[in-house]
């Protein structure tokens, strides 16, 4: 209806004053094309705004991954490091355990030994005795 309402008023002022018309929808022609230009440019901003917000994000992205990245292999090291100090410790003790069974074991041959020479030195005393209460016998049938 508005547009209608246009064209009439534009066909009454055509018959009116044609060079008037003619610079009125000149004029329209001119607001309207700066009305697209300003719509073009407005898209244009938004669609940049648009990209650099989506740059944006991505970098976020790409930091946060990075980021999460680090984090894993500090991670990842810790546990090798704390893995590593339990391997290392599970040694010394076995080393320790062994070193301990291997003195206990040198101390009971050393006990063992000890005995054996207590018996043998006992045993060579009792056997000197026999000799001396031998040889005394023998002396007191010769007397």
């Amino acid at each position: 209806e508005e547009e209608e309402d246009e064209a009439e008023e534009a066909e009454a002022e055509a018959e009116e004053d044609p060079s008037a018309a003619l610079e009125k929808k000149r004029q329209e022609e001119l607001e309207k094309e700066k009305e697209a230009e300003a719509a073009r440019v407005e898209k244009e901003r938004q669609e940049e705004e648009k990209a650099e917000e989506a740059r944006k994000l991505h970098m976020e992205q790409v930091v946060q991954e990075r980021k999460e990245r680090v984090e894993a292999l500090k991670r990842k090291r810790e546990e090798q490091i704390k893995a590593e100090k339990e391997r290392q410790e599970e040694v010394k003790r076995e080393r320790e355990e062994r070193e301990k069974e291997e003195a206990e074991a040198a101390e009971q041959r050393r006990l063992e030994k000890e005995k054996e020479e207590k018996e043998k030195a006992e045993k060579e005393r009792l056997e000197k005795e026999q000799a001396a209460k031998a040889e005394k016998g023998t002396d007191k049938k010769k007397g």
